[in-house]
């Protein structure tokens, strides 16, 4: 039996949301993993790579107070978090992808070359909007924080607490700009504005959708977490030397820790697409765009019908 196509262009209640974005994923594992494997793993695996010096034995070549070692441990933190940045923002580009290619090729299945001619412009694109974020932040903290630091410590750390909820509001209100800007092609201005649009009136129940999205991944993450959190604790109390498992762990220990920051990451693509599908369902009750391609679908019909006419 054929499967019936999923539709983003419809309203949906906060519980059809849940659900969709569970059957969409579910759907289209296959591009999901495939995808996965080959555009955002290997950023990952880079990124731990550069960890290796920070366990096993090699630990104790770098783990000393030393200006090397100090040095060194620095690095292979930076690259690491670079690593993790990269595949995160690796995963946002793919979930991207499979939704517009979802779209433009009703068709045909989605296959990694097919992802691929979406991916450039989704990570161009996501960065700059990214930077964008970043050094909004910046000086939203300089302003709130370093200027009145001039006058006042106490005033300068009202500021920073007041950047927090005021980086929030923005944050929120401006979420979906990144996929306007890669699926819409508007102008980066229109992007926030029209993000703004679609969030306005409905910032609390945006807020809650992003919670609770993030919620279920972290939830779905146990899965992945739990084998290498009950062998850490296993070995920690069968071990002699409980409490030190990074000076000397087993093959089986690295693996799992391995599979288990490998599938939360993958996991997360949950809460980005049910943000895509959130966006969708905004778009749809805040402009109808599908109901009126439907009208206009109905109107070229009746029009055809009419200049037709003399043929009968």
């Amino acid at each position: 039996m054929e499967q019936q196509r999923f539709e983003f262009e419809k309203v949906r209640e906060f519980g059809d949301i849940i659900g969709d974005t569970f059957r969409f994923m579910i759907q289209n594992i296959k591009p999901f993993v495939s995808g996965f494997i080959v555009f955002v793993l290997p950023l990952f695996l880079l990124g731990t790579w550069a960890m290796i010096p920070l366990i096993g034995p090699l630990r104790d070549l770098f783990i000393d107070s030393s200006p090397f070692s100090l040095a060194m441990m620095s690095i292979s933190s930076f690259l690491f978090m670079i690593g993790v940045l990269l595949g995160s923002l690796m995963l946002y580009a793919l979930v991207f992808a499979i939704v517009d290619a979802y779209q433009d090729y009703p068709e045909e299945d989605l296959t990694i070359s097919i992802l691929w001619k979406y991916i450039p412009n989704a990570i161009g694109k996501f960065l700059l909007v990214g930077l964008i974020f970043f050094v909004g932040l910046v000086l939203l903290v300089s302003v709130f924080s370093v200027l009145p630091a001039v006058f006042s410590p106490l005033i300068a750390a009202f500021g920073i607490i007041a950047c927090l909820p005021i980086s929030i509001y923005l944050f929120v209100r401006f979420i979906f700009t990144p996929y306007i800007y890669v699926r819409e092609g508007l102008p980066l201005l229109d992007c926030f504005r029209q993000s703004a649009f679609l969030v306005q009136g409905d910032w609390w129940w945006t807020l809650l959708t992003m919670i609770v999205l993030s919620i279920i991944s972290s939830l779905i993450s146990y899965i992945f977490v739990l084998p290498a959190t009950l062998y850490a604790g296993a070995s920690s109390f069968l071990s002699a030397e409980a409490g030190d498992i990074l000076a000397s762990p087993s093959p089986t220990a690295m693996i799992l820790y391995g599979l288990s920051m490998i599938g939360s990451l993958f996991v997360n693509a949950y809460s980005i697409l049910g943000l895509v599908i959130y966006y969708y369902s905004q778009r749809e009750k805040k402009e109808g765009t599908s109901i009126l391609e439907r009208i206009n679908r109905i109107g070229e019909g009746r029009s055809n019908d009419f200049e037709n006419e003399g043929e009968y």
